[in-house]
């Protein structure tokens, strides 16, 4: 008060409004100073309501035979009670799943509702035993590496199924990895880690939406990745012959070269350790298409990589050919050898144009490979060596569709 002195407030009235689940009290009050000044009528409302769900108790689960009764009379029904009074409504919906190893289960969920609107749930698991299936599971499988993080299983189809079940997992895990494949597809590609070794199971979904049983384990040992080959191109195209190329894939042994006429339906086949191919015997003016792949050769088995997408190439006409003067390539040497953490190669010609390397090591493998590389005139060009290995290798120079090799012997000094 701007007198000061003592101000009393005097409640005059309460009234609440509305229901147990949404209620509203409005006091009404007035306020008076010492001098007898009263302002009266002022209110204050609160609001609330009943925000608190039942508590449901679920009966217990069960196990039943095939043909018994799966009814809340035979099973057992869910009790509730609620803080509030009014009436609770308790209900129930299943989810049953196929018949798989001979039983299926219910999973009944129960809710109990109060005149709020607040409900809680719980759920209830009835066991049948004793059902029987229509179909049996896949027995014949195919599996392979893919990728670098990717493998493939496939099997055998069964007549009506809707779909397979596939579980797998990496031993010596003891959790199974479950996804579905929906027929006719009888593929499933998943997670590839070498060297893992998997066990897979697969089990089908029959015509009449039952599983059956889950067939033998499979046990699958993951194979090195046979990466696609990078940066494919074509060179020293002339009117009868023409060289493919491509970068070293550093788990490949070998490499599947395809090439044909562009038009035609058969491919010639070449498979090599080198990465670069020399094709001849090619007609003139003709356009070709080639594509090739990685091929990682095991103990018992090989994995090949995908294709490269297709590139093309057109030889040159007989008179197109005869007008080009054919660059002269002298002195190739390659300096020091034995050498040590690098050396370098060199080599004169008496013109301009492009050219790659490759160091092959004794097994046939690449392992060191610069593609598409212009010269002019005299080239000298260092080699770091840091990283491979003391041994006896082959230096390969390719200009124009030839190939100069020499020997080359690493002998790391420290």
């Amino acid at each position: 008060d701007n007198c000061g002195g003592t101000v009393t407030t005097t409640l005059t009235n309460t009234s609440v409004a509305g229901t147990d689940c949404s209620w509203t009290v409005t006091y009404t009050f007035s306020v008076s100073d010492a001098c007898g000044n009263t302002l009266a009528g002022r209110t204050y409302s609160n609001t609330g309501g009943d925000k608190t769900a039942p508590v449901i108790i679920c009966p217990a689960n069960v196990t039943v035979s095939s043909g018994a009764s799966t009814l809340p009379a035979a099973t057992g029904t869910a009790t509730a009670t609620d803080n509030c009074s009014g009436i609770l409504i308790i209900t129930y919906s299943d989810v049953t799943t196929s018949c798989l190893d001979g039983n299926y289960i219910i999973s009944r969920t129960w809710r109990a509702t109060d005149v709020c609107n607040n409900s809680a749930s719980c759920t209830q698991t009835i066991t049948v035993n004793d059902c029987t299936t229509d179909c049996e599971a896949p027995s014949v499988f195919t599996m392979d590496s893919i990728s670098a993080a990717e493998a493939q299983i496939c099997f055998n189809s069964i007549p009506g199924a809707q779909g397979y079940i596939v579980a797998w997992r990496t031993i010596p895990q003891t959790d199974w990895i479950i996804s579905t494949v929906i027929a006719p597809d009888t593929c499933l590609i998943f997670t590839n880690h070498f060297p893992d070794v998997y066990e897979i199971e697969i089990a089908t979904i029959c015509a009449n939406g039952d599983t059956s049983a889950f067939g033998p384990v499979y046990t699958y040992e993951t194979f090195r990745s046979c990466t696609k080959p990078q940066n494919p191109y074509t060179s020293g195209i002339t009117a009868t012959k023409a060289t493919l190329n491509w970068s070293a894939v550093i788990d490949a042994d070998k490499y599947v070269v395809n090439y044909r006429q562009t038009g035609t339906t058969v491919w010639t086949k070449k498979t090599l350790s080198k990465t670069f191919l020399t094709v001849k015997n090619l007609q003139p003016s003709t356009q070709y298409e080639w594509k090739v792949q990685s091929k990682c050769i095991g103990a018992t088995r090989s994995v090949g990589g995908k294709f490269t997408p297709l590139q093309y190439f057109t030889t040159l006409s007989l008179k197109a050919e005869q007008s080009i003067s054919s660059v002269e390539i002298t002195g190739v040497q390659i300096y020091p050898n034995p050498a040590s953490q690098q050396f370098t190669y060199g080599f004169d010609a008496d013109g301009a144009g492009t050219y790659s390397i490759a160091i092959e090591n004794v097994l046939g493998q690449i392992i060191y490979s610069a593609l598409q590389k212009s010269y002019s005139g005299n080239v000298k060009q260092q080699v770091d060596l840091g990283n491979v290995p003391e041994g006896m290798y082959l230096f390969h120079l390719i200009i124009d569709g030839k190939e100069y090799s020499k020997r080359l012997e690493v002998q790391h000094s420290y």
